[in-house]
């Protein structure tokens, strides 16, 4: 058997007036993709990546020097509209698309609504099997408040899937060999 989890849309939340506030606006994670980058150049393109996104050079560079071979390291995730246009001249720098529930700004009612962001594996130890990779997670205001009812519920598919066929070795023509399943 086969269980696939399929991740819960984050519920938007709402005015008064019915109006959304809140809701799935698209989004760029930007950061240094390690698998399109020789790996004696991944550190440089961090260090040239890290000024434009307005993040500490330091602390991303080491991400980037600890982080394994085949990954996608994000620096920052930024609203549709304001991926710098220089990271097409940093060799492994890339602008992955998505969504997240976001507010109109940045800033708006940002003390009151708070914020979310993809959970970590802390998030996913600290939610005891109801938060996992991928998930959204409220981290102040109104999203942590009312984390777990916006989270929603994920879904899941569980079906059969055939049993791999195993190869019987040959050990040359007069071998013979029984296989029981």
């Amino acid at each position: 058997l086969v269980h696939e989890r399929t991740p819960a849309r984050r519920a938007d939340i709402h005015g008064a007036d019915g109006t959304a506030i809140v809701w799935q606006r698209p989004v760029y994670r930007v950061g240094i993709d390690k698998t399109l980058v020789p790996p004696e150049l991944a550190e440089t393109s961090a260090a040239r990546l890290a000024p434009l996104l307005g993040i500490d050079v330091d602390n991303y560079v080491t991400q980037v020097r600890n982080a394994d071979p085949r990954a996608f390291v994000i620096g920052l995730t930024v609203r549709e509209g304001q991926v710098p246009v220089e990271i097409d001249d940093i060799p492994g720098a890339l602008a992955q698309p998505g969504v997240m529930p976001l507010a109109p700004t940045s800033t708006w009612a940002s003390g009151v609504i708070g914020t979310v962001r993809e959970a970590t594996a802390d998030d996913i130890k600290a939610g005891q099997g109801a938060v996992a990779a991928g998930d959204f997670v409220g981290q102040s205001g109104l999203q942590k408040k009312y984390d777990e009812q916006l989270r929603g519920v994920p879904g899941h598919t569980i079906w059969l899937s055939p049993r791999p066929t195993a190869a019987i070795p040959s050990a040359g023509p007069s071998a013979s060999a029984s296989v029981s399943v």
